[in-house]
């Protein structure tokens, strides 16, 4: 149990060091703007008429649903794909581009929400889009607050007490090692 606590922690440190060195180091001199958002790297599953993809980029970590605005006449096998710089994946053979019908949209503190719908210029049929982009400051802290409680619960633990007195109130055992006068407790093995 206590391997797989620091497994977990392990990897959301990781994390938490990942997302800093995205925002730190990813397009560094380039401007914001400049870079449209293009991932660096990219997870997607879907077929050519719906997908689902995860991107890191520059601006954050971004789940999207049916990212690009072409569409297919005929549905193609379910697949995944992991790339180091994002293309648009489903787009090839495309019908033509969709039109986008808007639905809500906000923006508080770098984190964003877009909603709408891709309605294709062929036959009418809506395919549901979504965004949600979450930037690094919040990934970072999300991905390091467990750790970060975990480190300061064990130091306070540790410093709680200083070696020699009862781990339940803190009486000085020197006198008595065998049982705490104080609260009757049994000290525990060094």
């Amino acid at each position: 149990m206590r391997f797989v606590r620091c497994a977990v922690m392990s990897v959301l440190v990781m994390l938490g060091l990942a997302f800093l060195y995205a925002r730190l180091f990813m397009y560094r001199g380039v401007p914001w703007d400049r870079h449209g958002g293009s991932g660096i790297i990219s997870v997607e599953r879907g077929t050519s008429l719906r997908t689902l993809g995860l991107r890191l980029d520059g601006n954050g970590l971004t789940l999207e649903r049916n990212e690009t605005d072409y569409s297919r006449t005929e549905d193609v096998r379910v697949a995944w794909r992991a790339s180091a710089r994002r293309v648009e994946l489903w787009n090839w053979c495309g019908t033509g581009r969709d039109g986008y019908l808007p639905g809500t949209e906000f923006r508080v503190a770098g984190i964003s929400w877009k909603s709408g719908e891709w309605i294709s210029l062929h036959n009418g049929q809506a395919r549901p889009h979504f965004r949600v982009t979450s930037p690094h400051w919040l990934n970072g802290s999300a991905a390091c607050a467990l750790p970060a409680l975990a480190l300061v619960g064990a130091v306070r633990r540790r410093l709680r007490f200083p070696p020699g007195h009862c781990a339940s109130c803190g009486y000085d055992l020197r006198a008595t090692p065998d049982r705490c006068p104080e609260c009757g407790a049994a000290p525990t093995a060094p």
